[in-house]
């Protein structure tokens, strides 16, 4: 609801002021740099954390929530193509992701063989409160308007997020 009313209060701003405001609406960021260690990291930062230090993966409910889980470069891309847009966009707001989803028990599978991990790497956990079932961003509006496309797909993005915390002391 509080992203929802920021979005109304840019259109509302842009079109009494006449003042071009944007709104981009990020999917499950990932990537270099984002650290595992807090209870807001994505599921695919805390297990690559959880591997590095020798510690159980966590897997809450039954591991089939999903998320559309976006890479930060192709963040960057979309932040990069609307700075540069020609024309306004008097408070439009796009969806940053690669419009599809990944369920945990797949990114599970990946970790599995990576890392050649037993199956009973991890420990299950009740469904968090308030955690969604599935998050997903149609992307054909930015791909439109914008020209976006995801460059780096969920598992192109897990192996350079997973060499960088690998090269990492």
């Amino acid at each position: 609801m509080q992203k929802k009313t920021a979005e109304d209060f840019c259109s509302l701003y842009s079109n009494l002021y006449d003042i071009d405001t944007v709104c981009l609406r990020f999917f499950t960021v990932y990537g270099p740099l984002q650290t595992g260690d807090n209870p807001y990291a994505t599921v695919i930062c805390a297990w690559l954390d959880a591997v590095k230090n020798k510690t159980e993966l966590k897997l809450y409910g039954d591991g089939s929530q999903s998320r559309d889980f976006c890479y930060i470069d192709n963040v960057v891309d979309a932040i990069v193509k609307s700075i540069y847009h020609e024309g306004k966009f008097m408070g439009e707001s796009f969806n940053v992701s690669c419009g599809e989803t990944t369920s945990c028990v797949e990114i599970l599978d990946w970790f599995i063989q990576r890392y050649h991990l037993d199956k009973s790497c991890y420990t299950k956990y009740p469904f968090r409160a308030g955690d969604v079932r599935c998050t997903y961003g149609s992307i054909d509006k930015i791909k439109k308007v914008l020209n976006y496309s995801p460059q780096v797909d969920i598992w192109k993005g897990l192996e350079m997020t997973a060499e960088w915390y690998e090269s990492q002391k």
